[in-house]
């Protein structure tokens, strides 16, 4: 405890004498913060942030208000790694007719050359839009002349009419921060809930009515009420590796429009209850009024007498089947139907949303139980489920009873079995939209069985080459992997093999039940590569260099689990000849650690001028809490450990 406090209080004169060196005027750069080399907590940063600097604040406009939000950022380069934060990206959102705004750009960086600061600025207008999706942009810049020591600064402008967009703040990134803080100036004609994640409490946070003048609008004198929320000395986040999303981890504040108060008297409540939520999607024109009228197509699409008559796993099959084999994806995901149905089947592309709703309305048709599953994908973060608010969600998936078997699928993927969905859905609990239930129906979306990949290897070691042949087996996600990814094209094997590199043998490919996706896929090719040798020595791979050589897992401590997706099985075994003339000398030992976490096993064994390496490793969780981080980290060493020991021949 004594350490703990003496480390705070360092922690905090530290904060003080920046706080006393950096001025935050902008362009105002310092003696100090151009010698400045090193961050004090955290010495291994290729760079740092000096400040960061937000404020929110309500404008008037011709519909009553906007939002303005203003930020201010200083960092520094320390190394050549961190040039990369030169590149600044500002998303903005739009929705129908209205849009987000930036403005007022300024970017500039500082370099000390023979005692003398060099300033150089963002040309005018020197950035570009791209587009993310149906309701996001971005704005991307890269500032000039940035290198080790150079100080960057920028601000900008982004002004919103959503008032749902009261801009959140991230007190977090991938490197430290010095100095961060965020003000908003609320107005009393809304009101927010907010959400701290990653801590417990602030550094600084003030709460206060604004001075001065007052404001008028809709017959109602107001100040603002003004927030402030600081923080000091924030590590890094870096270990990014094997999460959910970095945002359910991240230091960050949220905001959530919860009402909206009328000056002329009432108000609009906006933070609903799930129950509301789900009636109101049912009754929604782009959500359960398009599962309607998807259901009254039925009749033009199939020949739904016919599958009505069939058993329900067959039913449900074909009726997915045909969506998939008719309908594209167009990489959107959406919380509702982005077309109309008539316009979804005349173009025969859409959103997640749009072939998922489609599917839905299907199936009902053909008398099978199906209702909407309302998500947030793993990259979008976990839904917090004492707030209900529909912004957490952005993806519908299918949820289906067949033959008293609860059964989730997705109509985006032709290469995943229908009883499965995308490892990127696979994130917590999913809302079931079905407004019979008493209750609000929750349902898991995570995925318990194992996704195996095993492997065989042939081995012959002749005239100073290797020659292999190489079969594998997939299953589960590593089958749909495989078949979305590779297919039966054989120069996709060949840029794999030669990742490892070997060489691909032409003509060598074979694969088995690329179309039969309840079945593993199975394919098999040949490779081949020069022998390493030195001193009449040969040193053979038994797994071609096919097992990961980089432990994930690099931070010393974590804080938060080891997410996985799925629990997953890699399973190798080599029949290495052993060339007439040589010995094994050297063969790695035998490994078998088992436990509730993990199983790592490898074996050897000499039988008739063969060595047979068998290497399994069994993760048996799709998550593991952070007390279990350094039994993983473990785990991984002795993977790379144990899968990368070469087999040594020495010549007799």
């Amino acid at each position: 405890m004594k350490k703990q406090c003496l480390l705070l209080l360092l922690l905090l004169a530290t904060f003080c004498l920046h706080a006393q060196k950096i001025s935050m005027e902008f362009g105002n750069i310092s003696q100090y913060e151009m010698d400045y080399t090193t961050c004090d907590f955290d010495s291994v940063a290729e760079a740092v942030v000096l400040f960061d600097v937000g404020k929110s604040r309500f404008v008037h406009s011709e519909n009553g208000f906007n939002i303005r939000f203003t930020r201010h950022k200083r960092l520094k380069v320390l190394d050549n790694a961190g040039v990369d934060y030169a590149q600044i990206e500002i998303p903005f959102y739009h929705k129908d007719y209205s849009y987000e705004k930036v403005s007022n750009i300024k970017a500039v960086s500082f370099n000390f050359e023979d005692g003398v600061p060099r300033k150089t600025e963002l040309p005018n207008k020197d950035w570009f839009v791209e587009k993310v999706n149906e309701n996001w942009d971005v704005l991307k810049f890269a500032i000039p002349d940035v290198k080790k020591g150079t100080v960057i600064e920028y601000s900008y402008e982004l002004e919103t009419p959503f008032k749902f967009h009261l801009p959140d703040w991230e007190f977090q990134d991938r490197i430290p921060i010095i100095y961060s803080k965020y003000e908003v100036r609320m107005v009393p004609f809304f009101e927010y809930i907010s959400l701290l994640k990653g801590a417990k409490k602030y550094d600084e946070n003030k709460a206060y009515v604004a001075e001065g003048m007052e404001r008028h609008f809709g017959g109602v004198d107001f100040r603002d009420m003004v927030y402030e929320f600081g923080m000091h000395n924030v590590p890094a986040f870096r270990d990014e590796e094997l999460i959910s999303s970095r945002n359910d981890y991240l230091l960050q504040l949220d905001f959530q429009l919860a009402q909206i108060k009328y000056p002329t008297g009432g108000s609009s409540q906006i933070m609903s209850t799930w129950p509301k939520i789900v009636d109101e999607l049912e009754g929604h024109e782009e959500f359960g009024k398009f599962v309607k009228r998807s259901k009254k197509t039925a009749e033009d699409l199939l020949d739904v007498a016919h599958l009505q008559s069939m058993p329900e796993q067959e039913r449900f099959n074909a009726v997915m089947q045909y969506v998939k084999g008719n309908y594209n994806w167009n990489e959107w995901y959406g919380q509702r139907a982005s077309k109309t149905v008539k316009e979804l089947l005349n173009d025969k592309y859409g959103s997640a949303a749009d072939l998922n709703l489609l599917a839905v309305g299907l199936l009902q048709a053909c008398n099978l139980e199906v209702y909407p599953v309302w998500i947030s994908t793993r990259g979008h973060g976990k839904i917090p489920y004492d707030y209900p608010f529909t912004h957490f969600f952005n993806y519908v998936l299918i949820y289906a009873k067949i033959d008293g078997q609860n059964v989730l699928t997705d109509a985006t993927d032709e290469y995943l079995p229908n009883d499965r969905i995308p490892l990127f859905c696979i994130n917590d609990l999913g809302l079931v939209i079905n407004s019979d239930n008493e209750e609000v129906s929750w349902i898991k979306l995570k995925q318990d069985i194992p996704s195996k990949a095993y492997v065989q290897y042939k081995l012959k070691v002749k005239d100073a080459k290797i020659k292999a042949e190489v079969s594998k087996m997939t299953t589960e996600y590593d089958a749909c992997y495989y078949r979305k990814n590779f297919g039966v094209k054989e120069e996709r094997f060949k840029e794999e093999a030669q990742k490892t590199g070997y060489v691909f043998t032409d003509e060598s490919l074979k694969t088995k039940t690329f179309e039969a996706l309840e079945k593993p896929y199975i394919f098999s090719y040949n490779v081949e590569t020069d022998a390493v040798s030195l001193n009449d020595k040969i040193y053979v791979p038994p797994f071609l260099n096919d097992v990961i050589s980089d432990n994930p897992l690099k931070q010393k401590v974590r804080n938060y689990p080891v997410d996985f997706t799925i629990p997953k099985i890699r399973s190798f075994t080599s029949y290495v000849q052993i060339p007439e003339g040589y010995e094994a000398s050297y063969i790695p030992s035998n490994l078998n650690i088992s436990n509730d976490l993990v199983k790592i096993k490898y074996t050897t064994m000499l039988n008739d001028g063969y060595l047979v390496c068998t290497f399994e490793y069994h993760v048996k969780q799709a998550i593991y809490y952070a007390e279990d981080y350094h039994e993983i980290q473990e785990m991984f060493n002795q993977v790379i450990s144990k899968g990368n020991d070469k087999i040594v021949l020495t010549k007799l």
